[in-house]
């Protein structure tokens, strides 16, 4: 790798050279800054819905479970229009539901208003072909570069097994789902799990230690649960926070009309492309107050901002935010029914950490003028295209490079071998950090015992996570053989007749 960042260098600096001898004088270099363009920022979404007969009956809250999943859908896709706005149609999403058997209500598209109107149509009826619903979200999924999330609500247990079958072993249909989410894993999607229902009480249908297994399988994913509308559509919100970005701040609570509360503070870390600020709420209407490190408080006329409200969301994207101390309020302007259940929820995320400046080059040239000053205009643009796209090549090569190296400095992450051929080595790791006995992985293991792309270990959402590759052997964490989990300092990791240690500071 450094040979070949050297070659680009050396390729860099020789027409840069010669095109600034033909004008007369090098430059002094300044800063170079590579942050991520928030336009590369895409994302798919797929929500998948389970839409069984169950779905018709009441939350904790008397509200139809099935109408608390769409209004669940509607804040999730409120938030996503916004981003769309401000990051100029950037995010797509698509929506399954399964009852006996799945249905693509819609494939990926940015049609917001299209989708809203579709996941207004849903209704509850049949069974719960779970393995099916997530099979037909998987297939949804096109794009090589987006980030990828899939969600997966569900009330119930699945009783179909995949394609419609008529297994009665629900072991057997548990199995096929957590072999699917796996796959997920594989293909780069996070899967995420949502139970709708209380799992402590006694009637409670969800099984979440299930619904928790197929989260962890793809590598990347965290179950979660509801009770009634109110957390069902909180929990959505945290999801597109949690999927995209890193919670800085979350709070909830009650506020009354004319009542201004002081919800607290925040530190925004340095080197962020932008952060998200969210609240939701079930019905009235309430107005967050924003306040800059500077004192100054944000509005529409706020350099960088994009505020979007719907009934019952209010989304605040800041780009490039002053890092430091944000003061957070909020204010209710007209609460009808006395006191209004808030969700506050900001998250952030990082750019690029600038490269430091190097050492100026004062040096001169001159060239002779020979009379062919038409060959030299030539020439001095044909070199001046050569560099430009030497830039480009180089600084994109360049920013991937740092953009791994920023996440694994700022979370100290390695691995110390124990038992192996790298034993006492620390090794650094990336985010799709590949561990296997081919030639391409980022760590070769000489061991027939494992497959030639066997783990790999991946930061996401601000934690680390290993996910098996389909391997024959296994993966195995502090014993026990996993498909995917996140990972916590001092984890023991067993790949073959390797051994090592996850660290992270």
């Amino acid at each position: 790798m450094k040979r070949k960042l050297l070659f680009f260098r050396s390729f860099l600096i020789i027409p840069i050279l010669i095109s600034f001898s033909l004008i007369g004088t090098f430059p002094t270099v300044g800063k170079v800054q590579a942050t991520q363009s928030l336009q590369t920022l895409s994302t798919d979404t797929l929500l998948v819905f389970d839409t069984s007969g169950s779905m018709n009956g009441p939350d904790s809250s008397g509200i139809s479970k099935i109408d608390a999943a769409r209004e669940a859908g509607f804040q999730i896709l409120n938030i996503i229009e916004a981003e769309n706005l401000a990051l100029v149609g950037s995010s797509e999403v698509g929506v399954v539901s399964y009852d006996r058997s799945a249905r693509v209500v819609s494939p990926l598209t940015r049609d917001i208003v299209l989708l809203k109107d579709m996941i207004s149509g849903m209704v509850a009826d049949g069974g719960t072909a779970m393995a099916d619903g997530l099979q037909a979200g998987i297939t949804q999924f096109s794009s090589t570069f987006a980030n990828k999330t899939l969600i997966l609500l569900s009330d119930g247990l699945p009783n179909i097994s995949l394609n419609s079958g008529n297994s009665q072993d629900i072991v057997f249909i548990q199995q096929e789902v957590i072999d699917l989410a796996t796959q997920a894993g594989q293909q780069g999607i996070c899967v995420y799990t949502v139970g709708l229902g209380d799992p402590r009480t006694s009637e409670a249908s969800i099984d979440e230690d299930f619904l928790t297994r197929v989260a962890l399988a793809s590598g990347c994913g965290q179950f979660y649960y509801a009770r009634d509308a109110m957390e069902l559509a909180n929990v959505y919100v945290e999801l597109r926070h949690t999927s995209t970005g890193v919670i800085q701040f979350q709070k909830t609570g009650q506020i009354a009309e004319g009542q201004q509360i002081d919800l607290g503070s925040v530190q925004i870390p340095e080197y962020q492309d932008l952060f998200l600020f969210t609240v939701n709420w079930p019905g009235s209407k309430l107005q967050p107050i924003l306040i800059d490190p500077s004192g100054v408080t944000v509005d529409n006329s706020y350099t960088g901002v994009s505020i979007s409200e719907a009934s019952s969301l209010i989304s605040y994207i800041l780009n490039n935010p002053i890092p430091g101390n944000w003061q957070l309020q909020l204010l209710g302007l007209d609460v009808p029914q006395g006191l209004a259940d808030f969700n506050a929820i900001l998250s952030t995320r990082a750019g690029v950490i600038p490269s430091p400046s190097p050492t100026p080059i004062p040096t001169q040239a001159v060239i002779q003028d020979s009379g062919g000053g038409g060959l030299a205009i030539f020439l001095f643009f044909l070199v001046l295209f050569g560099a430009g796209l030497a830039i480009f090549v180089y600084t994109n090569t360049l920013k991937n490079k740092k953009a791994k190296e920023v996440i694994a400095s700022s979370t100290g992450a390695r691995i110390r071998a124990e038992r192996g051929e790298y034993r006492e080595r620390l090794i650094p790791i990336h985010d799709g950090f590949v561990i296997g006995r081919g030639s391409l992985c980022d760590l070769k293991l000489n061991d027939t015992s494992i497959s030639r792309r066997h783990t790999t270990l991946r930061f996401s959402r601000g934690a680390w996570y290993i996910q098996d590759l389909g391997s024959s052997s296994g993966t195995y964490v502090n014993g026990k053989k996993v498909e995917g989990l996140k990972l916590n300092p001092g984890d023991k990791i067993a790949i073959g007749n390797n051994t090592f240690t996850f660290l992270s500071d």
